[in-house]
Protein backbone atom coordinates (compact mmCIF):
# COMPACT_ATOMS: atom_id res chain seq x y z
CA UNK A 1 0.00 0.00 0.00
CA UNK A 2 3.01 2.64 0.75
CA UNK A 3 4.69 1.44 -2.58
CA UNK A 4 1.58 2.65 -4.16
CA UNK A 5 0.94 5.65 -2.52
CA UNK A 6 4.64 6.76 -3.08
CA UNK A 7 4.79 5.89 -7.04
CA UNK A 8 1.20 8.22 -6.88
CA UNK A 9 2.93 10.93 -5.09
CA UNK A 10 5.45 10.86 -7.90
CA UNK A 11 3.32 10.66 -10.44
CA UNK A 12 1.30 13.53 -8.92
CA UNK A 13 4.60 15.40 -8.89
CA UNK A 14 5.62 14.80 -12.54
CA UNK A 15 2.72 15.87 -13.63
CA UNK A 16 2.19 18.93 -11.78
CA UNK A 17 6.06 19.78 -13.16
CA UNK A 18 4.56 18.91 -16.60
CA UNK A 19 1.78 21.14 -16.12
CA UNK A 20 4.59 23.96 -15.13
CA UNK A 21 6.58 23.52 -18.19
CA UNK A 22 3.55 23.77 -20.27
CA UNK A 23 2.35 27.26 -18.40
CA UNK A 24 6.03 28.82 -19.11
CA UNK A 25 5.82 27.47 -22.83
CA UNK A 26 2.27 28.94 -23.49
CA UNK A 27 3.44 32.01 -21.96
CA UNK A 28 6.48 31.93 -24.32
CA UNK A 29 4.65 31.00 -27.25
CA UNK A 30 1.66 33.78 -26.43
CA UNK A 31 4.40 36.27 -25.90
CA UNK A 32 5.91 35.23 -29.84
CA UNK A 33 2.53 35.54 -31.01
CA UNK A 34 2.19 39.02 -29.49
CA UNK A 35 5.14 40.07 -31.03
CA UNK A 36 4.71 38.90 -34.25
CA UNK A 37 5.04 41.55 -37.30
CA UNK A 38 2.17 43.87 -37.70
CA UNK A 39 -0.26 43.09 -40.31
CA UNK A 40 0.92 46.44 -42.10
CA UNK A 41 4.30 45.21 -42.25
CA UNK A 42 3.43 41.73 -43.67
CA UNK A 43 1.57 43.57 -46.27
CA UNK A 44 4.23 46.34 -46.79
CA UNK A 45 6.71 43.46 -46.95
CA UNK A 46 4.84 41.38 -49.22
CA UNK A 47 4.66 44.50 -51.81
CA UNK A 48 8.11 44.62 -51.84
CA UNK A 49 9.29 41.33 -53.00
CA UNK A 50 6.53 41.92 -55.31
CA UNK A 51 8.49 44.99 -56.66
CA UNK A 52 11.79 43.20 -56.69
CA UNK A 53 10.16 40.62 -58.38
CA UNK A 54 10.02 42.94 -61.13
CA UNK A 55 12.85 45.11 -61.02
CA UNK A 56 11.87 47.63 -59.39
CA UNK A 57 14.18 48.00 -56.76
CA UNK A 58 13.65 51.37 -55.55
CA UNK A 59 10.12 50.90 -55.16
CA UNK A 60 11.15 47.55 -53.39
CA UNK A 61 13.12 49.68 -50.69
CA UNK A 62 10.55 52.22 -49.79
CA UNK A 63 8.02 49.48 -48.73
CA UNK A 64 10.58 47.16 -46.73
CA UNK A 65 12.20 50.41 -45.29
CA UNK A 66 8.46 51.01 -44.01
CA UNK A 67 7.96 47.41 -43.08
CA UNK A 68 11.07 47.58 -41.32
CA UNK A 69 10.20 50.45 -38.98
CA UNK A 70 7.10 49.43 -38.03
CA UNK A 71 8.70 46.39 -36.37
CA UNK A 72 12.71 46.15 -36.45
CA UNK A 73 12.60 42.95 -35.07
CA UNK A 74 10.91 41.79 -38.21
CA UNK A 75 14.14 39.34 -39.76
CA UNK A 76 11.79 38.60 -43.00
CA UNK A 77 11.38 42.18 -43.91
CA UNK A 78 15.45 42.95 -42.95
CA UNK A 79 16.11 39.41 -45.58
CA UNK A 80 14.21 41.31 -48.64
CA UNK A 81 15.78 44.79 -47.29
CA UNK A 82 19.09 43.43 -48.06
CA UNK A 83 18.45 41.82 -51.48
CA UNK A 84 16.64 45.03 -52.76
CA UNK A 85 19.53 47.18 -51.98
CA UNK A 86 21.85 44.20 -53.55
CA UNK A 87 20.05 44.01 -56.36
CA UNK A 88 19.60 48.10 -56.56
CA UNK A 89 23.36 48.45 -56.64
CA UNK A 90 23.52 45.91 -59.60
CA UNK A 91 21.63 48.44 -61.46
CA UNK A 92 23.75 50.73 -61.03
CA UNK A 93 27.08 49.22 -61.44
CA UNK A 94 27.45 52.29 -64.25
CA UNK A 95 28.14 54.54 -61.24
CA UNK A 96 30.30 52.66 -59.35
CA UNK A 97 29.80 55.28 -56.44
CA UNK A 98 26.43 54.76 -55.97
CA UNK A 99 26.49 51.70 -56.78
CA UNK A 100 28.81 50.38 -53.40
CA UNK A 101 26.14 52.77 -51.16
CA UNK A 102 23.65 50.10 -52.07
CA UNK A 103 26.09 46.97 -51.03
CA UNK A 104 26.91 48.93 -47.85
CA UNK A 105 23.31 48.68 -46.87
CA UNK A 106 22.46 45.52 -48.18
CA UNK A 107 25.87 44.49 -46.24
CA UNK A 108 24.19 46.32 -43.13
CA UNK A 109 20.87 44.64 -42.96
CA UNK A 110 22.41 40.65 -43.63
CA UNK A 111 26.14 40.71 -42.77
CA UNK A 112 26.39 37.10 -43.60
CA UNK A 113 24.57 37.74 -47.28
CA UNK A 114 27.58 36.40 -49.39
CA UNK A 115 26.78 37.48 -52.72
CA UNK A 116 26.57 41.27 -51.72
CA UNK A 117 30.24 40.68 -50.17
CA UNK A 118 30.83 39.27 -54.00
CA UNK A 119 29.80 42.28 -55.53
CA UNK A 120 30.91 44.56 -52.84
CA UNK A 121 34.55 42.97 -53.55
CA UNK A 122 33.60 43.17 -57.69
CA UNK A 123 32.33 46.86 -57.25
CA UNK A 124 35.47 48.15 -55.55
CA UNK A 125 37.60 46.47 -58.10
CA UNK A 126 35.90 48.31 -60.82
CA UNK A 127 36.68 51.47 -59.21
CA UNK A 128 40.50 50.46 -59.25
CA UNK A 129 41.00 49.40 -55.64
CA UNK A 130 41.71 46.48 -53.93
CA UNK A 131 39.28 44.96 -51.93
CA UNK A 132 41.91 42.86 -49.70
CA UNK A 133 44.17 45.57 -49.26
CA UNK A 134 43.86 46.87 -45.72
CA UNK A 135 44.95 50.46 -47.06
CA UNK A 136 42.28 50.78 -49.62
CA UNK A 137 39.47 49.38 -47.63
CA UNK A 138 40.04 52.10 -44.50
CA UNK A 139 40.81 54.96 -47.53
CA UNK A 140 37.09 53.90 -48.56
CA UNK A 141 35.37 53.69 -44.65
CA UNK A 142 37.11 57.32 -44.61
CA UNK A 143 35.66 59.15 -47.49
CA UNK A 144 31.91 57.43 -46.86
CA UNK A 145 32.58 59.20 -43.05
CA UNK A 146 33.36 62.65 -45.25
CA UNK A 147 30.27 62.11 -47.18
CA UNK A 148 28.02 61.16 -43.84
CA UNK A 149 27.80 57.80 -45.12
CA UNK A 150 28.16 56.03 -41.47
CA UNK A 151 26.99 52.84 -43.14
CA UNK A 152 29.28 52.54 -45.44
CA UNK A 153 32.16 53.20 -43.17
CA UNK A 154 31.01 51.21 -40.89
CA UNK A 155 30.88 47.87 -43.13
CA UNK A 156 34.71 49.21 -44.49
CA UNK A 157 35.97 49.40 -41.35
CA UNK A 158 35.09 45.94 -40.48
CA UNK A 159 36.14 44.76 -43.35
CA UNK A 160 39.55 46.53 -43.37
CA UNK A 161 39.96 45.38 -39.18
CA UNK A 162 39.36 41.63 -40.93
CA UNK A 163 42.55 41.91 -43.59
CA UNK A 164 44.36 43.54 -40.19
CA UNK A 165 43.72 44.64 -36.79
CA UNK A 166 44.43 48.28 -36.02
CA UNK A 167 44.11 50.37 -32.70
CA UNK A 168 42.91 53.77 -34.44
CA UNK A 169 40.74 52.19 -37.14
CA UNK A 170 39.21 50.22 -34.17
CA UNK A 171 38.58 53.29 -32.49
CA UNK A 172 36.89 54.57 -35.56
CA UNK A 173 34.44 51.99 -35.85
CA UNK A 174 33.55 52.08 -32.26
CA UNK A 175 32.87 55.41 -32.99
CA UNK A 176 30.61 55.16 -35.86
CA UNK A 177 29.21 52.36 -34.53
CA UNK A 178 27.61 54.40 -31.93
CA UNK A 179 25.98 56.53 -34.39
CA UNK A 180 24.52 53.84 -36.06
CA UNK A 181 23.14 52.23 -33.42
CA UNK A 182 21.64 55.25 -32.42
CA UNK A 183 20.17 56.05 -35.71
CA UNK A 184 18.85 52.75 -35.13
CA UNK A 185 17.60 53.15 -32.12
CA UNK A 186 15.44 56.09 -33.25
CA UNK A 187 14.16 53.61 -36.82
CA UNK A 188 10.79 55.27 -36.48
CA UNK A 189 11.30 58.98 -36.96
CA UNK A 190 12.47 58.08 -40.96
CA UNK A 191 16.19 58.28 -40.96
CA UNK A 192 16.87 60.31 -38.46
CA UNK A 193 18.99 60.84 -35.79
CA UNK A 194 20.52 62.41 -32.82
CA UNK A 195 23.41 63.01 -30.59
CA UNK A 196 21.18 62.36 -27.35
CA UNK A 197 22.35 60.16 -24.31
CA UNK A 198 21.39 56.59 -24.78
CA UNK A 199 19.34 56.13 -21.17
CA UNK A 200 16.34 58.39 -22.85
CA UNK A 201 13.91 56.94 -25.12
CA UNK A 202 13.74 59.12 -27.86
CA UNK A 203 11.69 56.82 -30.21
CA UNK A 204 8.20 58.19 -29.57
CA UNK A 205 9.53 61.86 -29.65
CA UNK A 206 11.25 61.38 -32.97
CA UNK A 207 8.16 59.51 -34.36
CA UNK A 208 6.31 62.59 -33.62
CA UNK A 209 8.79 65.17 -34.68
CA UNK A 210 9.10 62.86 -37.96
CA UNK A 211 5.14 63.25 -38.53
CA UNK A 212 5.11 67.02 -37.96
CA UNK A 213 8.02 67.52 -40.86
CA UNK A 214 5.98 65.32 -43.39
CA UNK A 215 2.66 67.26 -42.96
CA UNK A 216 4.93 70.64 -43.68
CA UNK A 217 6.89 69.51 -46.58
CA UNK A 218 6.00 70.17 -49.82
CA UNK A 219 8.78 68.89 -52.16
CA UNK A 220 8.75 70.64 -55.69
CA UNK A 221 8.25 68.42 -58.58
CA UNK A 222 10.84 66.39 -60.77
CA UNK A 223 11.84 63.23 -62.95
CA UNK A 224 14.82 62.42 -60.58
CA UNK A 225 15.38 60.72 -57.15
CA UNK A 226 17.39 63.20 -54.73
CA UNK A 227 18.09 63.15 -51.67
CA UNK A 228 18.46 65.87 -48.82
CA UNK A 229 20.60 65.43 -45.55
CA UNK A 230 19.41 68.79 -42.97
CA UNK A 231 20.86 69.62 -39.69
CA UNK A 232 19.71 71.23 -36.61
CA UNK A 233 18.97 71.37 -32.91
CA UNK A 234 16.13 71.16 -30.72
CA UNK A 235 15.78 73.14 -27.77
CA UNK A 236 14.73 71.46 -24.27
CA UNK A 237 11.37 74.17 -24.92
CA UNK A 238 11.17 72.66 -28.78
CA UNK A 239 12.31 75.40 -30.26
CA UNK A 240 14.17 74.75 -33.47
CA UNK A 241 17.73 76.54 -34.49
CA UNK A 242 20.70 76.61 -36.47
CA UNK A 243 18.86 74.70 -39.51
CA UNK A 244 20.95 74.06 -42.46
CA UNK A 245 21.75 71.71 -45.13
CA UNK A 246 24.47 69.23 -44.54
CA UNK A 247 24.89 67.39 -47.60
CA UNK A 248 22.77 69.32 -50.28
CA UNK A 249 20.49 67.39 -53.62
CA UNK A 250 22.20 69.40 -56.15
CA UNK A 251 18.84 70.95 -56.69
CA UNK A 252 18.45 74.50 -54.79
CA UNK A 253 14.29 73.94 -54.41
CA UNK A 254 14.27 70.84 -53.22
CA UNK A 255 17.02 72.18 -50.47
CA UNK A 256 15.12 74.99 -49.86
CA UNK A 257 11.78 72.98 -49.80
CA UNK A 258 13.53 70.52 -47.20
CA UNK A 259 14.80 73.80 -44.63
CA UNK A 260 11.24 75.02 -45.29
CA UNK A 261 9.86 71.89 -43.91
CA UNK A 262 11.53 72.07 -40.53
CA UNK A 263 10.85 75.49 -40.15
CA UNK A 264 7.00 75.50 -40.83
CA UNK A 265 7.20 72.44 -38.47
CA UNK A 266 9.06 74.01 -35.68
CA UNK A 267 8.58 74.18 -32.24
CA UNK A 268 8.05 70.49 -31.73
CA UNK A 269 6.58 69.35 -28.47
CA UNK A 270 9.07 69.64 -25.60
CA UNK A 271 12.31 67.08 -25.27
CA UNK A 272 11.40 64.19 -23.12
CA UNK A 273 12.25 63.83 -19.48
CA UNK A 274 15.38 63.26 -19.01
CA UNK A 275 16.72 64.65 -22.19
CA UNK A 276 19.66 67.06 -22.17
CA UNK A 277 18.86 70.54 -22.89
CA UNK A 278 19.84 70.99 -26.75
CA UNK A 279 19.95 67.75 -29.44
CA UNK A 280 21.23 67.88 -32.74
CA UNK A 281 19.10 66.02 -34.77
CA UNK A 282 20.06 64.86 -38.44
CA UNK A 283 17.02 64.68 -40.97
CA UNK A 284 17.15 63.05 -44.00
CA UNK A 285 14.78 63.59 -47.20
CA UNK A 286 14.44 61.29 -49.76
CA UNK A 287 12.58 62.75 -53.19
CA UNK A 288 12.01 59.34 -54.49
CA UNK A 289 10.97 59.05 -58.73
CA UNK A 290 9.68 55.49 -59.46
CA UNK A 291 10.33 54.10 -63.26
CA UNK A 292 7.92 52.54 -64.82
CA UNK A 293 8.10 48.73 -64.37
CA UNK A 294 8.28 47.77 -67.91
CA UNK A 295 11.58 49.95 -67.97
CA UNK A 296 13.42 48.87 -65.01
CA UNK A 297 16.88 47.78 -65.87
CA UNK A 298 18.47 44.40 -65.39
CA UNK A 299 22.36 44.47 -64.74
CA UNK A 300 24.53 42.49 -67.37
CA UNK A 301 27.99 42.53 -65.90
CA UNK A 302 29.37 39.25 -65.20
CA UNK A 303 31.96 40.73 -62.96
CA UNK A 304 29.72 40.66 -60.08
CA UNK A 305 26.85 38.14 -59.20
CA UNK A 306 23.22 38.49 -59.09
CA UNK A 307 20.43 37.17 -56.12
CA UNK A 308 16.91 39.03 -57.96
CA UNK A 309 14.67 36.82 -56.17
CA UNK A 310 13.44 37.42 -52.64
CA UNK A 311 13.88 34.98 -50.53
CA UNK A 312 9.56 34.54 -49.20
CA UNK A 313 6.88 36.90 -48.13
CA UNK A 314 3.68 37.17 -45.81
CA UNK A 315 4.08 35.67 -42.06
CA UNK A 316 3.34 32.51 -40.93
CA UNK A 317 1.41 34.06 -38.40
CA UNK A 318 -1.11 35.55 -40.58
CA UNK A 319 -1.62 32.31 -42.85
CA UNK A 320 -4.41 29.76 -42.55
CA UNK A 321 -2.13 27.23 -42.35
CA UNK A 322 -0.57 28.61 -39.59
CA UNK A 323 -4.33 28.80 -37.95
CA UNK A 324 -5.06 25.04 -38.38
CA UNK A 325 -1.61 23.59 -36.98
CA UNK A 326 -2.39 25.99 -33.70
CA UNK A 327 -5.89 24.29 -33.78
CA UNK A 328 -4.35 20.84 -33.94
CA UNK A 329 -1.49 21.61 -31.63
CA UNK A 330 -4.64 23.16 -29.05
CA UNK A 331 -6.64 19.62 -29.68
CA UNK A 332 -3.17 17.52 -28.98
CA UNK A 333 -2.74 19.37 -25.79
CA UNK A 334 -6.30 18.74 -24.65
CA UNK A 335 -6.42 15.30 -25.57
CA UNK A 336 -3.27 14.76 -23.47
CA UNK A 337 -4.07 16.55 -20.25
CA UNK A 338 -7.49 14.75 -20.13
CA UNK A 339 -5.57 11.16 -20.50
CA UNK A 340 -3.31 12.22 -17.66
CA UNK A 341 -6.54 13.62 -15.70
CA UNK A 342 -8.22 10.27 -16.17
CA UNK A 343 -4.70 8.26 -15.61
CA UNK A 344 -4.97 10.01 -12.22
CA UNK A 345 -8.75 9.34 -11.11
CA UNK A 346 -8.18 5.80 -11.89
CA UNK A 347 -5.20 5.38 -9.65
CA UNK A 348 -6.60 7.41 -6.88
CA UNK A 349 -9.42 4.88 -6.84
CA UNK A 350 -6.71 1.93 -5.52
CA UNK A 351 -8.51 -0.64 -7.85
CA UNK A 352 -6.10 -3.09 -8.33
CA UNK A 353 -7.66 -4.21 -11.42
CA UNK A 354 -7.62 -0.85 -13.15
CA UNK A 355 -4.38 0.14 -11.38
CA UNK A 356 -2.34 -0.97 -14.57
CA UNK A 357 -4.76 0.28 -17.18
CA UNK A 358 -4.27 4.05 -15.35
CA UNK A 359 -1.04 3.79 -15.68
CA UNK A 360 -0.97 2.99 -19.02
CA UNK A 361 -3.41 5.98 -19.88
CA UNK A 362 -1.16 8.24 -17.60
CA UNK A 363 1.62 7.39 -19.16
CA UNK A 364 0.33 8.12 -22.50
CA UNK A 365 -0.99 11.41 -21.30
CA UNK A 366 2.38 12.61 -20.34
CA UNK A 367 3.93 10.96 -23.89
CA UNK A 368 1.57 12.86 -25.81
CA UNK A 369 2.71 16.32 -23.71
CA UNK A 370 6.11 15.83 -24.08
CA UNK A 371 5.47 15.57 -28.22
CA UNK A 372 3.31 18.64 -27.95
CA UNK A 373 5.93 19.95 -26.35
CA UNK A 374 8.60 19.00 -29.52
CA UNK A 375 6.09 20.21 -31.68
CA UNK A 376 5.57 23.23 -30.52
CA UNK A 377 9.08 24.27 -29.81
CA UNK A 378 10.10 22.91 -34.04
CA UNK A 379 6.63 25.16 -34.95
CA UNK A 380 8.33 27.94 -33.42
CA UNK A 381 11.71 28.42 -34.14
CA UNK A 382 10.97 26.96 -37.97
CA UNK A 383 8.07 28.75 -38.98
Amino acid sequence: MRAAMTAQRHSLLRVVALIGVCAVLAAAVGWQAASAAPREAVVLNNEGVKAINTGNCQLAIVKLEQAWKLDSNYQLAKENLAIAYNNYGLQLQKSPKEAIKQFHKALYFEPKYATTAENLDGIITVMHKNPKAFEDRVALADEALREHEDIGALIEYRQALAIREDSSVRAKLNAVSRRVELNHRAVASGNSSSNTAADVDFGPYMAELQRSIKRAWFPPKGDKSKRVVVVFKVHSDGRASDVKVEKSSGVATADQAALKAIENAAPFRQLPEGAPAEVDIQYTFDYNVFPDERMASTATDTRVSQDNTARRSGNGHTMWPSVIATGIQVAWLIAALASIVVGLRGMALRDNAKLDKSKIILNVGVFAVLIWIVTVLLFRLHP
